[in-house]
């Protein structure tokens, strides 16, 4: 058996384990030193107790390695579950986007369209946009809707719908008074009012 080297603090008796023996007659011997067999029973109790030491301390340390290891897969499963999560809302954000989007593309369409019909006389402008092709109708970048002109048009002329008579067309046309007899004067109209503040 080779001599150990002492830790800080030991003597060589102590890491020979023969301090305060008299040495007895071995049954081998290293070098010169002769070696008892109490000594060689008394290392090897100290080689299992460091043993034992070194088993207790890579026990601690796996348990605690395998302690990090589940913290950190916890860790990585809350993240990812959290991903999922924002992927889940963005998902959804964009549906009602999409939705959104062509809820204001169909708004601007009828809008334009009926606002068309209107002026080009139809009693029903709300029924010439349900009869109207509307696969031609385009809405640009700008929210400008181009493409149902001509749709209309030819609506009015194959007389599907009925147009509104030429004196409810025409604008800027006063109103029938009623209760005035032809030739009769009409009442007094009141002076207007001025407010000085």
């Amino acid at each position: 058996m080779a001599e150990r080297t002492g830790t800080e603090g030991e003597t060589p008796e102590q890491v020979n384990g023969t301090e305060g023996e008299t040495p007895e007659t071995s049954t081998g011997t290293v070098g010169t030193t002769p070696v008892t067999t109490d000594a060689l029973q008394a290392e090897v109790a100290r080689l299992n107790r460091i043993v034992q030491m070194a088993k207790s301390e890579a026990h601690e340390r796996r348990k605690r390695l395998e302690d990090l290891e589940k913290a950190e897969t916890e860790r990585a499963q809350a993240t990812l579950t959290e991903t999922e999560k924002l992927k889940a809302q963005l998902a959804e954000i964009a549906k009602e986007r999409e939705s959104i989007a062509a809820e204001l593309h169909l708004a601007r369409v009828k809008s334009a369209v009926v606002s068309k019909a209107n002026e080009l006389g139809f009693a029903s402008p709300e029924d010439a946009y349900t009869l109207i092709d509307l696969s031609a109708i385009e809405v640009n970048e700008d929210g400008k809707v181009t493409g149902y002109e001509k749709a209309l048009e030819a609506l009015a002329k194959s007389g599907r719908l009925p147009m509104k008579t030429a004196a409810a067309q025409a604008p800027g046309t006063p109103p029938r008074r009623t209760g005035v007899a032809a030739g009769a004067t009409p009442p007094p109209q009141p002076a207007p009012v001025s407010i000085r503040i």
